[in-house]
């Protein structure tokens, strides 16, 4: 018996090749009732049954029958393989929209995250240049100092204090834009996992 041919109940209860196979497969099969057992195979994976009862007046399936019967049953394997190919691709196709949704959170989130660095870098530069003309305006009046007479113990303790606020200011500037890449870098971290 080949393995795509339609099999009768009678071949099941009379053929010795049947007799290995399980008792509560073979009364099951026998409860069902049933004249005739069409496999559905799809790729000589066995995926579905169609079983067919007596047909009317009790007249014997026929070759031709079981031809048809084999023909049907190959269109129907093409049909479920089909429609199992549509169901993946639905699901495939929702999975990428929702995996685009979240790129495009994602990107969003970058975009965000950019603006606001590119900002904070306009401000921050903005913020360097003030006290750096307050060091380079301190040490010219130092050498302008130099230059013309020896400062005076004041003159040196106001340029010193003056040097000292724009250099206190600027570790400030730095240690905040050194902040700000620590964020920058956890975000990354945070969107890579």
């Amino acid at each position: 018996q080949q393995k795509d041919q339609p099999l009768s109940q009678y071949e099941i209860d009379i053929l010795p090749e049947f007799r290995t196979a399980p008792i509560k497969e073979r009364i099951w099969l026998e409860q069902l009732n049933m004249e005739l057992y069409v496999p559905i195979r799809h790729q000589s994976l066995l995926v579905g049954i169609w079983a067919l009862g007596r047909k009317a007046g009790d007249e014997p399936y026929t070759v031709q029958d079981n031809n048809v019967l084999s023909t049907l049953a190959d269109q129907t394997a093409a049909v479920l393989q089909n429609a199992r190919l549509v169901s993946d691709l639905k699901a495939l196709n929702i999975q990428m929209t929702s995996l685009n949704d979240q790129l495009a959170r994602t990107n969003r989130r970058l975009e965000k995250l950019d603006a606001a660095k590119t900002n904070f870098i306009q401000i921050a530069s903005h913020e360097l240049r003030t006290p750096l003309t307050q060091v380079r305006g301190y040490a010219d009046i130092m050498a302008d100092a130099v230059q013309t007479s020896t400062p005076t113990p004041a003159q040196m303790a106001q340029i010193s204090q003056g040097i000292s606020r724009a250099t206190v200011r600027l570790e400030e500037i730095i240690s905040a834009m050194l902040d700000v890449s620590e964020i920058d870098v956890q975000s990354l971290n945070l969107l890579n996992t």
